[in-house]
């Protein structure tokens, strides 16, 4: 009939794409309309509700069309009958699916269907683990995506596939009604292939709702700092949902139900700028440090204390601190000295980390933790907990500029095996070494932070500080443009950015370097450390550019959070002068630069002779000499005659004692000037 009629016109629908050719449309005109072409679109949503007497807004019909994927006989299963109260009704979509999958003559896709809808997301390789034959699991998902009713993305290791919200939602509601057991199976095989991947969190996830709680307890006890780093809402809602028995026996879902929800939003992960390597060695002597100080180990102190040290190295302060506290609290209510003395030094060290060291000092001074560890005899030098406290207490004296400092870098002692805590020992010698004037040891100290850079995790907390004193080291070195080179290894995060306007200071880059600093300020995560740091390079930037009420601004802010946290080491980034400039006649302000009260690690006069003493003019003209390599480029930013540039030129460097310009910018970097008033 179709070749002897040459009006016929043939139409071929469906969500199974065929061959053109069994149609016979080499003989008549015809149409293939594909899953594509079925799928309704919103202004088609909106007049089938309309013709079915339901009112849909086109911003609810645009949300009904992604829920349900598009699919014609859902959205019409929904709309009719719906219920007053709700635009689309999900009990009938999922009657509608249910009748769909029992109606299938092939139980290949009905299961594939209903095993596939557990995982929020699946791909080739999941999808053929949790079905019973490899080989019809690929049929499955090649029907199934040819029939348009999968979502996918490409993966970072392949097409990654999921159905849409309201599908899944009402497939999985088949499937609890008709075969529960099958979910509990398909969750089992999760598990197994997370496991397979070394995916704790998902493991942890999927064994909860499999009911397999001696895997989660093993888990959650193995891998309890990465998952309290990863997705601590997966461990929270494991302890919720533990059985009491197990809760009760298990310190880690205790500490977990009782604190970790304390402060964890389920919805989204905690905000960790660095991942966090696992220690198992570093967790063990911390254990072993405990079953010495107690002869019961403080099994929740412990489980406090090991997310503490988790959440330090993942750059997550606050809940460091919260940590500790909690640790050190449980250690004064139990009496337990582990878990006293372990909390009292993670608090010291976190805030002598974060750029607190008044701080840090007051957690380090407690009585109880000096009387059980800094003070008398320690029996085990190399002790993990020794150590990190000796760390704390030499960087904290670095950062006030402290007397002791020195005394306090040789107590360091290098833990026995190599990871975040020996890191820390590299970083705090090579942080006071980068403010000495001792260049043999800046030499020294830049080649043992490159060698330990060989043995840090790439992107960790630990490679990016270390990365950032080796810049610093080189910058004093006066080797700018490798600093430039090293820095290019940092991140985009506050100490990148910090660690790049120091480099771009040095170099003269003042406004790239104020680009840079304000970002670093700006940035939601930023140590204290890093904050003042940044404060005092736009302070410096702005006065090497003559933008004197920004730099005073800048030099305020800086001076203010250095009186509140009890830092003075970053005042050494800019120079003497400068310092002296915008502290002015005051004498609060004249204490904070590091040298009045630290080791002299900055070469000093002798106080008994008389120190030169500049006119303002004159020191505008030094100053305009950092920038100009003459006096044509001075005459001009100052707008004064060349030859009147000569005249101060002579007279700073009679008053300085020196012959050249670089001889007089070394001076002003090592010495204070005074100004006195041209009027």
């Amino acid at each position: 009939m179709i070749r002897s009629n040459d009006q016929f016109y043939l139409v071929v629908a469906g969500r199974n794409t065929r061959e053109v050719e069994s149609t016979g449309s080499l003989s008549v005109d015809a149409a293939v309309i594909g899953p594509e072409d079925l799928k309704f679109s919103a202004d088609r949503l909106v007049g089938l509700a309309r013709d079915l007497g339901v009112h849909v807004a086109p911003s609810c019909a645009q949300q009904i069309v992604g829920d349900l994927g598009g699919w014609p006989a859902a959205i019409r299963a929904g709309l009719t009958n719906s219920a007053p109260e709700s635009v689309v009704d999900s009990a009938r979509v999922a009657g509608y699916l249910g009748t769909v999958l029992q109606d299938m003559r092939t139980h290949v896709v009905r299961s594939f269907f209903l095993r596939t809808a557990v995982p929020e997301e699946f791909d080739a390789t999941l999808a053929a683990a949790i079905m019973p034959e490899e080989e019809a699991a690929g049929r499955a998902l090649h029907r199934i995506r040819a029939a348009g009713m999968l979502r996918q993305r490409q993966g970072p290791n392949g097409v990654v596939y999921s159905y849409p919200p309201a599908i899944r939602s009402a497939l999985l509601k088949v499937l609890r009604e008709s075969e529960p057991e099958l979910e509990v199976a398909v969750y089992r095989q999760l598990m197994i292939a997370a496991a397979s991947r070394h995916d704790p969190a998902q493991v942890v996830r999927h064994g909860v709702a499999a009911g397999e709680w001696d895997t989660v307890a093993e888990i959650v006890e193995r891998e309890w700092v990465q998952l309290l780093t990863i997705d601590p809402a997966v461990v929270v809602h494991a302890a919720r949902r533990a059985p009491e028995a197990l809760v009760a026996q298990d310190p880690r879902l205790r500490v977990a139900r009782t604190h970790v929800a304390a402060i964890t939003d389920p919805a989204k992960n905690p905000e960790m700028l660095w991942p966090v390597m696992d220690h198992p060695t570093m967790a063990g002597e911390i254990a072993d440090r405990a079953a010495r100080a107690d002869q019961v180990v403080d099994a929740e102190g412990l489980a406090l204390v090991l997310w503490g040290v988790a959440c330090l190295m993942a750059g997550n302060h606050d809940v460091a601190t919260y940590a500790f506290n909690q640790a050190r609290a449980q250690g004064l209510r139990d009496q337990s000295t582990s878990s006293l003395v372990i909390g009292t030094v993670g608090l010291g060290l976190v805030h002598a980390l974060h750029g607190d060291p008044d701080l840090a000092q007051k957690w380090l001074d407690e009585p109880e933790l000096k009387a059980a560890l800094l003070d008398g005899e320690v029996p085990e030098e190399r002790d993990v907990v020794t150590s990190a406290a000796r760390v704390a207490r030499a960087l904290v004296a670095i950062d006030q500029g402290a007397p002791e400092a020195e005394q306090a870098v040789s107590a360091m002692v290098n833990p026995r095996h190599r990871g975040d805590l020996w890191a820390m020992n590299i970083f705090v010698r090579a942080h006071y070494a980068a403010v000495g004037d001792d260049p043999e040891e800046v030499f020294r100290h830049t080649n043992q932070v490159r060698a330990a850079l060989r043995h840090v995790a790439r992107g960790t907390l630990a490679e990016t500080v270390l990365i950032s004193t080796l810049v610093e080291l080189l910058l004093f070195a006066r080797m700018s443009g490798v600093a430039l080179e090293a820095a290019g290894h940092l991140s985009n995060d506050p100490i990148g950015w910090t660690t790049y306007a120091k480099v771009y200071l040095a170099r003269h880059h003042f406004s790239a370097a104020i680009e840079n600093a304000t970002k670093a300020v700006d940035a939601g995560q930023i140590s204290q450390r890093s904050r003042l740091e940044s404060w005092v390079i736009m302070a410096a930037a702005h006065h090497a550019q003559n933008e004197h009420a920004l730099a005073r601004r800048a030099f305020t802010t800086a001076a203010g959070l250095a009186r509140a946290t009890g830092q003075r080491r970053p005042f050494y980034l800019m120079q003497r002068y400068v310092f002296d400039i915008l502290a002015g006649d005051d004498p609060v302000l004249l204490r904070l630069w590091p040298g009045r009260t630290a080791v002299q690690t900055i070469p000093r006069p002798d106080p008994d002779l008389e120190m030169p003493t500049l006119t303002m003019r004159e020191a505008q003209v030094l100053r305009a000499l950092e920038r100009h390599a003459g006096p044509v480029g001075i005459s001009r930013s100052l707008d004064v005659s060349v030859n009147t540039v000569k005249t101060h030129l002579r007279t700073i460097y009679r008053k300085l004692g020196v012959s050249s310009r670089n001889e007089a910018l070394d001076m002003v970097g090592r010495t204070g000037l005074t100004l006195i008033d041209d009027t």
